[in-house]
């Protein structure tokens, strides 16, 4: 079988399972024309009308159920081979390109990259550390790790964890300031705020099944995340952080917690990567390996 001939039938099986070449179309980072002629190329490879169209939906023929059948069959045959590799590791090879964010890449994999790199000898990495927005495509990335919500079409998205999130500040500030009761008192402080987050107005807190948003001002503040972190232990202020940023200094009490009793919604981490084009093995190597890595971690897991 043909690259060509595998692409349409993943391109077949998403419009079957969503009932649309529009949603398909954007899912998959192509148009809605591209599509179509996909699909036209395969029921006339098979010589098989393999949808019926209406106005409000799609859905496969007869003949169509069954190529979906098989191809859900092939798919997984593939991915059988791709996890085989993976397992022998020295049979993957090539440059694997990862993004993360500065303070993730740094604090997270860089103290774990040493174990899978030693696992698969084959394959060179490329970290590219980051907390701006990176176009996958663009940028040639072939795997990310975002915190949080992946609004963006056309990716493949894996939740590999979650990240507790937590109000910390350094010790000497809280003996200055004074350590607050209940979450409304954090408007009372100079909160360090980072602007990569979208809550950079007001924290959310929940208890008991209730809410409480709680308006923040802050006079600094930053971009990026490890000058955040680098603030807060500056003793400059207060900030609400997952709870990784500081896993040494939690346990030395040099940075401390605050506010324990109130939950911050945690964060899903994702791997994500392009969807218009098949999954290497190094690809699917990393993505497994770390998510065997944050399954045990208390933090992340």
């Amino acid at each position: 079988m043909n690259n060509g001939l595998l692409e349409q039938l993943r391109v077949f099986a998403r419009v079957v399972e969503t009932s649309s070449f529009t949603r398909t179309a954007a899912e998959m980072g192509q148009t809605q024309p591209s599509i179509s002629r996909q699909i036209a190329a395969l029921e006339e490879h098979y010589r098989a009308r393999l949808l019926e169209r209406s106005t409000r939906r799609v859905r496969p023929t007869q003949d169509g159920a069954m190529v979906y059948e098989h191809a859900q069959r092939l798919f997984a045959a593939a991915a059988d081979v791709e996890a085989s590799l993976a397992a022998r590791g020295r049979d993957i090879h090539g440059k694997l390109r990862i993004a993360a964010s500065i303070v993730f890449g740094r604090l997270e994999l860089m103290p774990r990259l040493g174990r899978f790199m030693d696992k698969y000898p084959g394959i060179d990495l490329d970290l590219a550390l980051t907390d701006r927005f990176v176009d996958l495509i663009e940028d040639g990335i072939d795997l990310a790790i975002r915190i949080g919500a992946v609004q963006q079409a056309g990716l493949i998205v894996r939740s590999i964890g979650h990240t507790r999130r937590i109000v910390v500040a350094h010790r000497d500030y809280w003996q200055k300031a004074g350590i607050p009761a209940h979450p409304s008192q954090l408007a009372e402080h100079d909160c360090l705020v980072f602007t990569g987050l979208h809550e950079q107005g007001s924290w959310v807190f929940s208890q008991n099944g209730g809410t409480i948003h709680v308006p923040i001002h802050g006079r600094l503040t930053m971009s990026t995340s490890d000058a955040l972190r680098e603030a807060i232990l500056l003793g400059m202020g207060p900030s609400i952080t997952p709870s990784w940023f500081f896993r040494r200094e939690l346990v030395t009490g040099e940075v401390v917690e605050v506010l324990s009793d109130y939950q911050s919604e945690p964060r899903q981490v994702q791997v994500i990567m392009p969807s218009n084009r098949l999954l290497a093995p190094r690809v699917r190597a990393f993505a497994d390996f770390l998510a065997g890595e944050l399954r045990c971690d208390a933090h992340l897991g």
